[in-house]
């Protein structure tokens, strides 16, 4: 997962926003964030 964190930190806010808009992230797009609703996503 640090992997993904790491290129979502250098994207921009909105690579980011549209990220957290595909994987449904209603909580924001800050890059923990999207890792953390990425993990959820994976259960």
């Amino acid at each position: 997962m640090r992997e993904f964190y790491n290129i979502v930190q250098t994207a921009t806010n909105e690579q980011r926003h549209e990220l957290g808009k595909l994987i449904g992230s209603g909580f924001g797009s800050q890059p923990g964030t999207l890792c953390d609703h990425i993990k959820y996503l994976h259960r």
